[in-house]
């Protein structure tokens, strides 16, 4: 069948990049496709977006198939930016081996092509398409957060191989950074036939410098307001948050039957640096000198806080954000002491931030109403989503034999977008168990049977450790 040439009417992007950042990697691109007659096109068609430096003939800069785009009333809308045939040769040193450990754990700096990475260390070498020369040299590789591990299993090796991995990946950085000083024109192409009008591309440097002036703080008054409308809908949740959907916890657990109301929760674990930036405003603002938690890195998760601890941060986080509270004594924001935690009153319909309920907890471990039934949070195979005893040697600091935390989100997600809900630190939990509180998700310290997502264990609310950290949640369309 002959292709039909529509004719572009409008389209915008943005970049998925946050304003600081030297260059986007990925444009989200929207627009409206009519046919000859002006008519929206409601329709399957098949794109491919080009690149050039002209609005008309000029240079082909970068070119990527889309594939098949369905049309309501004329609306299409797609990404792009890494797969493109804009294809670049990288290589980066991992880790360097040190004479003590045998596993190695580490995350590429930049996105490669999926089943393009090889790993080698001048001797053993590896490739996503031809596995490992040797039985000795094991190496696995996540491409949704980039992490590679390595093991060694015929003994710890020599000190100083530079473990480097290789990879092709897709640089419009280039094309990017250059958008201020030379013109960037896009085509779209429709089954096969290009469209004779091109969209100018906005750079983000102007952007940048755009957002100042008095039209660009009207727009984003507009957006933060659908943003709200958004979330007050549960459209979309919170940044750096979820949206787990309501459902029943299976049968075969202890908490069987368990209806699970809609709710967010954190894609990880609450940081060393998120900590000290809440606490810090927490103590200047009329909350006692609760401990002072620890953690290995900004970028580690935090722990050795309490469970009372937790609570007043998640109240001091609420308020420093202008969030109503969750947890109250005697009808106060609980900012203050130990009081025995029967009267700390939860509030479910404020805005706050607070600790997931133990339900919710494991409902969103397992994966939620898309879960596939994993012992772990995500996979059988811990070693692919959790830091244990059996993998996390090698800690940038030692808190016990060489173990201890691993930056937060560096293991594959679960089901939902959830990382290391099993293992690297506990997480503690509202719900009660007689006198003390529920912690969940096992530790970077733990055998693997402590990681699934169905052990449960408590403390007592005024009890650390370096095990025990959090993850928060809050409650939807506040």
């Amino acid at each position: 069948m002959k292709p039909i040439l529509y004719a572009l009417l409008f389209a915008c992007f943005s970049a998925t990049a946050q304003l600081n950042a030297a260059v986007p990697s990925q444009i989200h691109y929207q627009g409206r496709l009519t046919d000859a007659q002006g008519d929206p096109v409601n329709a399957t068609v098949s794109m491919t977006v080009r690149m050039y430096d002209a609005a008309s003939g000029g240079t082909l800069l970068y070119e990527e198939v889309i594939g098949s785009v369905e049309l309501a009333d004329g609306v299409y809308s797609f990404s792009f930016g890494e797969a493109g045939t804009r294809t670049t040769s990288g290589s980066e040193v991992i880790l360097t081996t040190n004479g003590v450990n045998q596993f190695f754990a580490g995350t590429l700096n930049v996105s490669p092509i999926d089943g393009t990475v090889a790993v080698s260390d001048g001797v053993y070498n590896w490739s996503q398409s031809g596995g490992s020369s040797s039985t000795d040299f094991s190496v696995s590789y996540t491409h949704a957060t980039k992490a590679v591990q390595v093991t060694y299993l015929a003994g710890i090796p020599e000190a100083g191989l530079d473990l480097t991995a290789t990879y092709d990946f897709i640089d419009i950085s280039e094309i990017f950074a250059s958008m201020t000083a030379s013109e960037h024109w896009l085509a779209l192409m429709v089954d096969g036939l290009e469209a004779d009008i091109r969209t100018r591309l906005l750079a983000v440097p102007y952007a940048m410098k755009a957002r100042e002036s008095a039209d660009a703080q009207v727009l984003a008054a507009k957006m933060e307001s659908l943003l709200s409308e958004l979330r007050a809908n549960n459209l979309i949740a919170p940044a750096n948050f979820v949206i787990v959907e309501g459902g029943t916890l299976v049968s075969s657990n202890e908490l069987n039957g368990t209806v699970v109301d809609t709710f967010y929760i954190g894609k990880h674990e609450v940081t060393w640096g998120e900590w000290q930036e809440v606490r810090v405003w927490a103590t200047a603002n009329g909350y006692d000198s609760y401990s002072v938690g620890a953690g290995c890195a900004e970028d580690h998760p935090v722990h050795s806080v309490s469970w009372y601890d937790v609570v007043k941060w998640c109240n001091a986080k609420s308020e420093q954000e202008g969030l109503t509270p969750v947890y109250t004594v005697s009808g106060a924001t609980y900012k203050s002491g130990w009081p025995f935690p029967t009267t700390i009153v939860q509030d479910l319909t404020a805005s706050g931030y607070r600790l997931p309920l133990e339900a919710e907890w494991e409902f969103a471990a397992r994966g939620g109403n898309q879960s596939n039934g994993y012992t772990y949070s995500g996979s059988n195979d811990l070693i692919a989503v959790g830091w244990y005893y059996d993998n996390s040697g090698g800690a940038a600091c030692n808190l016990l034999e060489d173990r201890g935390t691993w930056p937060v989100g560096q293991k594959a997600a679960n089901e939902l977008g959830l990382h290391e809900m099993s293992g690297n630190v506990l997480e503690w939990c509202w719900d009660a168990n007689g006198s003390s509180r529920r912690r969940r998700g096992g530790n970077w310290n733990d055998a693997a049977s402590e990681c699934t997502v169905s052990y449960r264990w408590q403390n007592s609310p005024d009890f650390t450790s370096n095990r025990i950290g959090f993850r928060l949640a809050r409650s939807p369309g506040r």
